[in-house]
């Protein structure tokens, strides 16, 4: 692996009646650390297997502010719970309104917002009732399967994912030190599922078209799938207050030409992308508010937070003090949680590699038009 490269691999193989899962962290320098959870002899209780996978999550949020001897922490900015390399600093790196999506949370020990990334994992598998919806189960189950996250941040996801599945190997690759923007890290027609979510905000929208698509499709095997999730940037029936932040937001992602209509440009762009056939597009919504649950619940404090995360530019935008910003997203949490009506979506866009027909990859000509599938998560008391 190059230098300036980082990505954390876990790889689970299965033999006969017992399984033993291997992660493996590959770190800047060279070297690695490994943890296996059934390395000591006899039962393991439930309780300690979560003990050991806990040790292993706080083992990659430390790694990964570990650099080597050419790189520093102030080539870094921390951004909505995610560390981004700074534009500043790296004439190639990301210019978005990632830049400004500083938090003010506590962080581990590699500057992320661990408890916010868990907690959105949390969210997003509730709603979906799983981590993924693009039809890759039975390739998962069988084995031998290569599946990238990109974006890993904490490595929730693909922790649970290759626990879920032992038999197939799971790589993670977050924003920093690697610029996905730079090209991946991989060989052409390397995975047979790549994951990304929640990271549209992390680029541009001509970087998300001509550079971070065309990578995925590269290093995607043909026959495989690559899947994006997306939360959309705007609530169903959300009050007076949720009209003037969202009003604001959509000025500030067009001015830094982020994408800022969800479930429009994506699916356009994942429909135009050589390679790409078979694609799809699926939205559930939730209820936000303590009143409809644990689920509505976590969702209005996802989207409350991720306000609180844009204090800075949002409030210049809108041309008041941080502290005005903050008692009026803190009016916009109360507003919302009195509603009873308000929603928020979200969105899974997948698609399939074409497959090689004697040699030539047959590719989607863009007259593949996309499959819309809803539904809205009933509400909990739980």
């Amino acid at each position: 692996m190059g230098a300036g490269q980082s990505r954390t691999e876990y790889n689970s193989n299965e033999q006969g009646a017992s399984s033993t899962t291997t992660a493996k962290l590959s770190l800047h320098g060279g070297g690695s650390s490994s943890y296996n959870p059934s390395s000591t002899r006899g039962t393991v209780n439930a309780s300690t297997r979560r003990s050991r996978f806990r040790t292993l999550r706080n083992r990659l949020s430390t790694s990964s502010s570990q650099t080597n001897d050419s790189s520093s922490s102030d080539t870094y900015r921390f951004a909505d719970g995610r560390r981004f390399l700074d534009s500043s600093k790296n004439a190639n790196s990301v210019k978005s309104i990632t830049d400004f999506y500083i938090t003010t949370t506590t962080r581990g020990a590699a500057g992320i917002d661990v408890e916010k990334l868990k907690q959105q994992h949390q969210l997003f598998k509730r709603v979906w009732n799983g981590n993924y919806s693009a039809p890759v189960k039975m390739r998962l189950r069988g084995g031998a399967a290569k599946v990238l996250d990109v974006g890993c941040g904490t490595g929730t996801w693909v922790l649970e994912m290759a626990k879920e599945y032992p038999a197939s190997a799971f790589t993670g690759i977050d924003l920093a030190p690697c610029d996905v923007l730079d090209g991946l890290p991989f060989p052409d027609n390397t995975f047979d599922y790549i994951h990304m979510r929640r990271m549209i905000s992390s680029f541009k929208e001509h970087e998300f078209q001509d550079k971070i698509l065309p990578e995925l499709v590269r290093v995607l095997r043909p026959g495989g799938w690559v899947e994006i999730m997306e939360i959309d940037n705007e609530l169903v029936n959300g009050g007076s207050i949720a009209a003037r932040l969202t009003t604001a937001l959509y000025d500030y992602l067009y001015t830094h030409e982020v994408i800022a209509s969800i479930s429009t440009l994506i699916p356009k762009y994942m429909e135009s992308a050589k390679g790409l056939s078979s694609p799809q597009i699926l939205e559930k919504s939730c209820f936000l508010g303590k009143w409809a649950g644990k689920l509505g619940h976590l969702a209005l404090e996802d989207v409350t937070k991720s306000y609180k995360s844009l204090r800075q530019p949002l409030s210049k935008d809108l041309n008041i003090s941080t502290k005005e910003y903050d008692e009026l997203v803190r009016q916009f949490s109360k507003e919302l949680e009195q509603s009873h009506r308000t929603l928020s979506k979200t969105w899974r866009f997948f698609a399939q590699k074409g497959m090689a027909d004697n040699g030539v990859l047959s590719v989607n000509t863009g007259d593949v038009t996309f499959e819309t599938r809803t539904s809205t998560t009933n509400i909990t008391t739980n």
